[in-house]
């Protein structure tokens, strides 16, 4: 009576265990499914500040400074080199950085918004995804394009998100091209291809080479999921 009393036990502290385990799976899929979730909502709203209210005080920065004869922004030249960025302020003179200077609260309060922008992506909280498909080129081409203001600034000390996210995005954009020209490449080949195979041949062999290439050309010309 006791060896089935025991095994009786054994099995009901069986089956407690597996219930158990399948709360705590149940638990962990639930918290990574709120956190995605999340990290996609929180994403989303900062897409819709930056479209909203970023670009806008980006603009009104560049209008002041242009309406005020400060001729930095003109004189300065950004050279993107490889993995590197610089920017060649041989025509910059004293006069153009005197009177930056005295737009530098307005430029610290703007750089520090799309700072502001950048940290959710770089800290991994926002999802990096939907940044990237949303605000992406955007941003990269934003950050380039007021590069002369970021460098008012010692970039070792400051907006090291800004920085670190406009790479990742660049480098991401560069994959993207280099893919795409890839791509144009192969299906230039297989139509190519396909031309000389199918002559003037009617040949079965021939055709069904030939329709094999078309095929395989148009596979190339689908965008990549």
């Amino acid at each position: 009576m006791l060896d089935s009393a025991a095994k009786v036990v054994t099995i009901l502290a069986g089956i407690g265990l597996w219930v158990a385990y399948r709360q705590y799976k149940h638990s962990v899929n639930l918290a990574r499914t709120n956190e995605r979730r999340a990290a996609v909502e929180l994403a989303a709203r900062e897409c819709a500040r930056y479209g909203s209210e970023l670009m806008k005080q980006v603009a009104e920065l560049l209008q002041e400074i242009d309406k005020s004869g400060c001729e930095y922004v003109q004189h300065c030249k950004v050279i993107k080199d490889g993995s590197q960025v610089r920017l060649d302020t041989s025509a910059v003179t004293e006069v153009d950085k005197q009177k930056v200077k005295a737009h530098g609260a307005k430029i610290t309060c703007v750089l520090n918004s799309l700072e502001g922008f950048a940290i959710p992506f770089t800290s991994g909280v926002a999802d990096d995804q939907v940044g990237f498909v949303e605000c992406g080129r955007s941003f990269v081409n934003s950050f380039e394009d007021n590069f002369s203001l970021y460098y008012t600034f010692n970039l070792q000390h400051y907006f090291k998100s800004s920085q670190a996210l406009y790479w990742r995005w660049r480098n991401q954009i560069d994959r993207e091209e280099l893919e795409r020209q890839h791509s144009q490449a192969g299906k230039d080949f297989f139509v190519l291809t396909e031309k000389l195979v199918r002559g003037k041949s009617n040949s079965r062999f021939q055709l069904a080479l030939a329709s094999w290439l078309r095929k395989k050309a148009e596979q190339l010309s689908k965008p990549h999921a």
